[in-house]
């Protein structure tokens, strides 16, 4: 199957531009097709570390059907379609979500190039979320405790914001490189702009954007993403945003103080010559003093 799939990127990347422009420079766009389809295979972990112990460990795996579904000079539309979610929480209320989920696309535009756009289908989702949660919570009417935790899972589907913030960290990470050229040994560095998930203004973030390799053999190339947010912005949006919270539940609670925060990103694609991603990897850590919450990604092309 892996050697079918292979020749027909081969084919398709015959009847384009190709995107290793050089030996030292490539681009990297999305040269697909009306009713192009490829299966990837997710794997999700995250955990916890503090000291030497590891902790909160928990890992899902799903399948991802990719699909161009229209084509024009403006943008695409492209279908994620999910299935085979397995998680290591045998949680029944998390087993029930991602049965349930596995029904529901994800539809989005990208530009010709394959920046990512917009989530087209974001009122279906949440539609789909808000039944979703009303029959968990006729089950679980028994346990008053289940109330809070379906709270903040209402709270990620309230918005379009808020939607695409939950239901597209992969397809960013898949899309993350679009739109673009590299030159090996010329890194790209800037400060890009990103949402406040603590509230209150924007982040600044430093980031930077390498081709790490071109393998010519293999018709691909291999392209490195560094981003870290501003230290000073993060620390103090995340003392407002935790005194709000004890706040709330003390009015005599100690003052909130952080003494060393940090979140860092890592991701690695590598980008066949026909636009189409054969694997990506990757890492967010967040540090608040001596705790570390790691979060792992990758996409691996399958079928």
């Amino acid at each position: 199957m892996k050697l079918v799939l292979f020749s027909l990127l081969i084919f398709y990347s015959m009847s384009v531009s190709a995107q290793i422009m050089n030996d030292t420079t490539v681009q990297a766009l999305t040269y697909w097709y009306l009713g192009e389809t490829y299966k990837y295979y997710v794997e999700n972990e995250t955990y916890q570390v503090s000291a030497a112990d590891t902790s909160n460990q928990l890992l899902i795996t799903y399948d991802v059907r990719v699909t161009v579904m229209d084509s024009s000079s403006k943008f695409y539309t492209i279908r994620w379609d999910y299935s085979n979610f397995i998680s290591s929480n045998s949680d029944s209320t998390m087993q029930s979500l991602m049965k349930m989920g596995e029904g529901l696309p994800v539809i989005f535009k990208i530009d010709p190039n394959g920046v990512y756009m917009e989530l087209i289908n974001w009122r279906e989702i949440k539609e789909f979320f808000t039944i979703v949660i009303s029959e968990l919570r006729k089950k679980y009417q028994a346990y008053p405790f289940m109330d809070a935790a379906l709270d903040k899972i209402e709270a990620l589907y309230t918005t379009k914001e808020s939607i695409e913030t939950t239901s597209t960290k992969d397809i960013r990470q898949f899309h993350n490189f679009y739109g673009a050229s590299y030159t090996l040994d010329s890194p790209g560095k800037g400060t890009i702009i990103l949402p406040n998930h603590y509230g209150g203004a924007p982040l600044h973030a430093e980031v930077e954007a390498e081709l790490y390799k071109i393998n010519e053999e293999e018709d691909s190339f291999t392209l490195r993403f560094f981003q870290t947010i501003n230290e000073e912005e993060l620390k103090n949006s995340m003392i407002q945003h935790f005194s709000k919270i004890t706040n709330a539940v003390s009015k005599d609670a100690p003052s909130f103080n952080i003494s060393n925060v940090k979140d860092e990103n890592i991701t690695a694609s590598v980008i066949h010559s026909s636009g189409w991603i054969l694997d990506s990897y990757q890492i967010s850590k967040v540090t608040i003093d001596d705790i570390i919450k790691v979060e792992t990604r990758n996409i691996l092309l399958v079928d």
